[in-house]
C-alpha cells in the first residue's frame, strides 16, 4: 500500500526545497539591474562629465560687458572722452607680451632681477593689477629666458653657464624699457635712466 500526501504537504516539500536550492546558489539576482528605467551599463556609457558641464554653467553666469560695437553706442548718443581715445591706442600699441611686460617695468609691478629672471613686485605696483595675469605672464616670460640660457649653455660648451647668464642680462638690460625696475643690489630695485 502506498502511503497517502496530501496536497499542502507537497507544497510544503516543493517550497523547502525551492528554499534549500535557493540557500545552495542556485537562484540569483540577474546581472543587469534597473536604475531609473536604464541598465546600469547604459549610465556607465552615457558617462558624467561634470568639469565641463561645471564649466558651461560657470561661463553662462560670469558677468561680462554687452558686447557693443562703437557705432552702436555712438548712434545711441555716446561721444568718446580723451581719456577712452587715449585708452584705445595703448590697447592698439600694445598687444604683444612685451608690451604688457613694459608696461608692468614701468609701473614697478614686476622687475629685472639679479639672475636674469622678471619678478613679480606686487607690493611696489602702482596701480591695480590681475594678481594672477600677472604671474602667467612672468611665469611665461621666466620660461622663455630659461630655454634660452639653455641653448647659449649647449651651443657654447667651453663658457661657463653662469658667465654666459650674466651676459645675457647684460645685453637685456640695454633693451629694457626706460624707467622700468632693476634690480641694482640683492633686494636694491630702481627705475631704468635713459640719457637721450
Amino acid at each position: 500500500m502506498k502511503p497517502h500526501t496530501s496536497p499542502a504537504t507537497g507544497i510544503a516539500l516543493f517550497a523547502l526545497l525551492l528554499a534549500t536550492a535557493s540557500l545552495a546558489g542556485c537562484i540569483r539576482a540577474p546581472d543587469v539591474v534597473l536604475v531609473d528605467r536604464r541598465t546600469a551599463l547604459e549610465a556607465e556609457a552615457a558617462g558624467r562629465f561634470e568639469a565641463i558641464e561645471e564649466g558651461l554653467e560657470r561661463s553662462a553666469t560670469d558677468p561680462r560687458p554687452a558686447p557693443l560695437t562703437r557705432a552702436t553706442l555712438e548712434k545711441a548718443g555716446w561721444r568718446p572722452s580723451a581719456e577712452y581715445d587715449a585708452i584705445l591706442a595703448m590697447t592698439r600699441q600694445e598687444p604683444d607680451a612685451q608690451g604688457r611686460v613694459d608696461a608692468l617695468l614701468q609701473r614697478g609691478c614686476i622687475g629685472e632681477a639679479l639672475d636674469g629672471t622678471l619678478r613679480s613686485l606686487p607690493k611696489r605696483c602702482a596701480g591695480a593689477v590681475d594678481p594672477a595675469e600677472v604671474g602667467r605672464l612672468v611665469e611665461r616670460e621666466n620660461r622663455n629666458r630659461r630655454q634660452v640660457w639653455v641653448w647659449l649653455a649647449r651651443t657654447r660648451k667651453d663658457a661657463d653657464a653662469a658667465a654666459l647668464r650674466a651676459r645675457w642680462r647684460q645685453t637685456h638690460l640695454e633693451r629694457v624699457v626706460c624707467g622700468g625696475l632693476i634690480e641694482q643690489q640683492a633686494g636694491v630695485w630702481g627705475p631704468k635712466t635713459c640719457s637721450d
